[in-house]
């Protein structure tokens, strides 16, 4: 599966809160890797790990599941029904008001710097980027702390397509 934000942002587990006690405690039980744990939408949130204060659920692209559909019978089939708000390469919007900026969930202990947070913008990030294997300060940038601070273009249509929608006249 492509992971469509890897071609405009770079995600660093380890400078998160929590990251280094969530790591012990996959070394020490062995039952998932911490890149496991870091990749998951579900893992950093439940425990032994949420109580580290890891957040990397936040920032998975993994899909995630119903956990409560029941399938005809009664019985449990919510892995049958993933969801996930994913986009098209042409709608990721780094400038969305949703959109984390990178001082979110970051261990100060790392330092303020492109190195030490866990989320930076790749400069020429695009659909069609090929994210360098290392990051510096000639190839991605701090993200903001919510600038803009007005929905985009695309923040109104995503809202549009994902709740019910009633126009006055106006066209979807």
């Amino acid at each position: 599966m492509q992971v469509i934000g890897n071609k405009y942002v770079h995600f660093e587990c380890s400078n998160l809160q929590g990251y280094d006690a969530a790591k012990a405690l996959c070394d020490e039980k062995g039952s998932f890797t911490i890149h496991e744990v870091c990749a998951s939408a579900i893992l950093s949130q439940a425990e032994p790990w949420a109580s580290t204060g890891l957040n990397a659920a936040a920032y998975s692209t993994d899909p995630l599941v119903d956990t409560h559909h029941l399938d005809s019978h009664g019985l449990p089939d919510g892995y049958k029904h993933p969801y996930t708000v994913t986009a098209d390469p042409e709608w990721y919007d780094v400038h969305s008001i949703m959109h984390y900026p990178s001082k979110t969930s970051w261990n100060p202990d790392k330092g303020w710097s492109i190195r030490g947070v866990p989320l930076v913008r790749w400069k020429k990030g695009n659909k069609n980027f090929k994210p360098p294997k290392e990051i510096n300060d000639g190839n991605a940038e701090i993200i903001d702390i919510w600038n803009p601070l007005t929905p985009t273009e695309k923040d109104v249509a995503i809202v549009k397509a994902l709740y019910p929608w009633e126009t006055t006249g106006e066209s979807r």
